[in-house]
């Protein structure tokens, strides 16, 4: 996966990898409870008084419990599948656009199946109608796709088409 520019918790937003999200997680989490673990004692010996031992062990378990369900959230959309980044979509539909015989991107739906690989798939309108020139156009796309993006596994499908307006569509059913 490229990294991008940005904050940890940007990347740590951004990243398809369950095992660095939970590893950054898990190491932040402990510093952050060690921090107030720390204080918590720290005060405690300072004052005397050991309510603060207790609320820095209180903080800990909070820290613990808010960063497990983050985890929780980050690592079920993983696991069902999240989609792509609105940067990357723009690239994919820079790529497509530009292809030599796309006139229109009809409609676009990508997937991240694990961190480096994505299922993408196309529906376009090509300049002709006619199978090779389709065929053709689907192979420069597929190129355009994985030279823009080189570091992805693409599992692309192309389905070239036309371009109706909604309600213009009539099925094999209807006559």
């Amino acid at each position: 996966m490229k990294v991008e520019e940005g904050s940890l918790i940007g990347f740590w937003r951004r990243t398809k990898s369950t095992e660095l999200a939970s590893v950054m997680m898990g190491d932040t989490l402990a510093l952050i409870g060690l921090a107030f673990a720390g204080l918590g004692i720290g005060l405690s010996m300072i004052t005397g008084d050991e309510l603060y031992d207790a609320i820095g062990g209180l903080l800990v378990g909070l820290v613990l419990i808010a960063g497990s369900a983050a985890l929780m959230f980050k690592s079920g959309s993983l696991l069902l599948g999240e989609s792509i980044s609105d940067r990357t979509r723009g690239r994919v539909v820079a790529a497509v656009e530009s292809t030599e015989g796309v006139e229109r991107l009809i409609n676009m739906q990508a997937l991240h199946m694990d961190e480096d690989a994505v299922l993408l798939c196309l529906k376009v309108q090509t300049s002709k109608l006619d199978r090779d020139f389709d065929v053709d156009t689907v192979n420069k796309i597929e190129a355009n796709i994985r030279k823009a993006l080189p570091w992805y596994e693409w599992e692309i499908y192309v389905e070239p088409d036309l371009w109706r307006k909604t309600g213009e569509w009539r099925g094999a059913s209807d006559d």
